[in-house]
């Protein structure tokens, strides 16, 4: 400070006869200026989809919310930090934030002689961008396959409600189906909405409906710290039999499995593909895991309880051909796709230091394990009809090995809504769609 701007403060200060400047008298100075201004800042963000893989990475991730706060001593802010206000009111809205995203704001003061330090952080996640309208992919007289997508953003869970409309009276042509008003003999719980599934998956089969019934179905985006979007578009469904899988046989499978999906299978789908099988000198199937080799099994047509949450604790078991094997047939296999590593997978890049971007190509092909649930199997002899899987049962097998071969899918009631696996996996890793 020059001599004479120090001789133009020290004036300020004089109010009595001495040359004392008393501690009151310095503070009445320092906070007596019309220019003090509130500057604030906050971090680049970090996405919701980063900060469950550091969790998960961390063996923190679980099924319940986490706190805000705790959250961000696991997760390190990111640089750099944006002055997002610089005036003198005490309140802002601030714009421009990105969905489900973890945000650090920190406050300073200035005025015309200097600043304070930066404040303290707040923390804050902001609420994921609304799902897309939950889309019908399979549905029968009792039950219904729906599937939805994340908004920008991504999500941790959603929530899938449902809600009873009206009974239809049955047989005809349903295009042209009347509608029946419940009247009195539906209660008033039947007319409201009901949570019918939470969870991290985007697809979901809803048991247990009424036949020849008008639903709505509705979905909601929660973030990790259990902060929820607004509700989806609503889709409304009727159960009736004019798609029921319950019926698919093998001898009108040419009618039913139209759509060829090598190299865009996804979860939800219901696919048929052939496999050769090989067996070892025992008699049994001979298997391979990408981890262990080739090894001899009689157990895979096991019953296994289905997961749905795309962890796999080891890789997929894909019947192939190894040294020593004999040919026995082939098998074709009808099911339906319940799940698949995606997950796992965006976890291991971003451990690695990666983008989360999991780009849908043969390296993505290589780990994707699927998980099918059998709707009928066929042998091509007899003497590998042992090896015929049942109804129900759930089999795993790599995307690559399934590549190999023609692989079907049927058409989704709402077909015109279906992503391709590439856009699905960009929404799932909160990214946005021509990014």
């Amino acid at each position: 400070m020059a001599e004479e701007e120090l001789h133009e403060v020290l004036q300020e200060f004089r109010t009595t006869s001495d040359d004392i400047i008393t501690a009151i008298e310095f503070e009445e100075w320092w906070w007596n200026s019309e220019n003090v201004v509130y500057a604030i800042r906050h971090d680049n963000g970090v996405e919701g989809s980063v900060c469950e893989a550091i969790l998960a990475l961390q063996g923190t991730a679980n099924s319940k919310k986490c706190n805000v706060n705790a959250l961000a001593v696991l997760v390190p802010p990111s640089t750099p930090y944006t002055t997002s206000y610089h005036g003198s009111f005490t309140s802002c809205n601030i714009s421009g934030l990105k969905s489900n995203t973890l945000y650090r704001f920190c406050l300073r003061i200035l005025n015309a002689c200097s600043m304070s330090p930066l404040s303290p952080h707040l923390v804050l996640m902001t609420s994921p961008s609304r799902p897309s309208a939950p889309c019908v992919v399979r549905i029968d007289s009792k039950f219904a396959v729906l599937k939805w997508y994340p908004g920008e953003g991504g999500a941790h869970k959603f929530i899938l409600e449902y809600l009873y409309v009206e009974k239809l009276e049955s047989g005809g042509n349903i295009e042209k189906m009347t509608v029946v008003k419940a009247g009195g003999a539906t209660s008033r719980r039947n007319r409201e909405w009901s949570v019918v599934y939470k969870g991290s998956d985007n697809v979901m089969n809803i048991n247990n409906l009424a036949s020849w019934t008008v639903y709505r179905f509705r979905v909601a985006a929660v973030n990790i710290v259990g902060n929820q979007s607004a509700w989806s578009d609503i889709t409304q469904a009727i159960t009736a039999g004019y798609n029921d899988c319950s019926s698919w046989k093998p001898e009108n499978a040419a009618e039913q499995f139209t759509m060829d999906c090598n190299g865009d299978v996804s979860v939800g789908d219901s696919v048929i593909f052939t496999e050769r099988l090989y067996v070892d000198a025992r008699g049994n199937l001979i298997v391979s895991g990408s981890m262990d080799g080739p090894h001899s099994t009689s157990d895979d047509s096991r019953t296994r309880k289905p997961r749905l949450n795309g962890n796999f604790s080891h890789p997929a078991i894909s019947v192939t051909r190894a040294f020593g094997g004999e040919f026995i047939g082939e098998r074709t296999v009808a099911g339906h796709l319940l799940s698949d590593s995606f997950l796992r997978m965006y976890r291991k890049d971003i451990a690695e230091g990666g983008s989360g971007v999991i780009a849908y190509d043969h390296a993505a092909m290589l780990q994707r394990c699927l998980r099918l649930e059998v709707v009928w199997s066929t042998v091509s002899q007899a003497n590998a009809d042992e090896f015929r899987l049942k109804r129900g049962t759930i089999i795993e097998r790599t995307e690559i090995y399934l590549s190999q071969f023609e692989m079907f899918r049927t058409s989704w009631v709402d077909e015109t809504r279906r992503l391709t696996v590439s856009e699905e996996w960009k929404l799932l890793s909160g990214k946005v769609l021509g990014d």
